[in-house]
């Protein structure tokens, strides 16, 4: 079980939430009532698999209802895939950012230690 903590202060962001990972790649197929949502989430059972699975766990079934209105919505679908793309494009524009940064701060910090140097002399 992980939690989330504020490296600065060591405090926990939440009592409530805990973090638990499930190992889908290690998933063999097994039987459906011990590990359903490991199961769901795999990928590796076939229709007949899937629709048992969804009428043993109606939780599991209200999840297939929701991804079959979402994959015919075409709007859903493609708002979707533009948040998607988003989110990629803000992540590897973030990286230029900081070292855009990283290069103004150094010639700051040269032009700083110059000003500092030349009021001394």
């Amino acid at each position: 079980m992980y939690s989330i903590y504020n490296i600065e202060t060591d405090r926990r962001l939440n009592e409530d939430m805990e973090l638990h990972f499930l190992e889908v790649p290690k998933f063999q197929k097994k039987p459906a009532s011990v590990e359903r949502w490991l199961a769901y989430f795999s990928n590796k059972l076939d229709i007949n698999e899937l629709e048992e699975l969804a009428m043993n766990e109606a939780a599991i079934q209200t999840a297939l209802d929701a991804a079959a209105v979402f994959m015919q919505n075409k709007t859903e679908r493609l708002n979707y895939l533009n948040r998607e793309m988003a989110i990629l494009d803000y992540e590897s524009d973030k990286d230029a950012w900081i070292d855009e940064g990283k290069a103004v701060g150094r010639a700051e910090g040269i032009a700083e230690g110059r000003a500092i140097i030349s009021a001394r002399l």
